[in-house]
């Protein structure tokens, strides 16, 4: 019941933007009971995905925390993890292959991708 009321705790307080806080309270939940408790591990990932910056490794940690979340508590949660989920799996094949750039309604993400690839590939003709 602790490790569940911590991680209760730590999302409200994701939502309060006490990020900080949300990350003492959700580790503690998950020390606590990691295998009944899909919250904390999930908002964890939230939080050091948001955190990791341009830090590739820490990244990819944080996605692979997200990718591994069981079953989340709610319908509102599970809709979010469904979509982080399908943005991660996005990025990591169109990082591969550019023209998995183009497998999105989302023409923001579209020309991100294809200018990243543009400038990848010019940096590697430079250097």
């Amino acid at each position: 019941m602790a490790a569940h009321a911590l991680s209760r705790l730590g999302y409200f307080l994701i939502h309060w933007n006490r990020r900080d806080e949300a990350r003492v309270a959700l580790e503690q939940s998950e020390r606590l009971n990691m295998k009944a408790n899909p919250l904390a591990p999930f908002l964890i990932g939230v939080l050091d995905r948001q955190a990791a910056g341009d830090d590739m490794r820490k990244l990819k940690a944080a996605e692979d925390r997200i990718l591994a979340a069981a079953e989340l508590p709610s319908a509102e949660l599970e809709s979010e993890h469904h979509r982080l989920v399908a943005e991660i799996k996005y990025w990591r094949t169109a990082e591969i292959e550019p023209k998995q750039c183009l497998n999105t309604a989302d023409l923001a993400h579209v020309i991100i991708c294809l200018l990243g690839h543009a400038a990848y590939g010019i940096k590697k003709l430079i250097f």
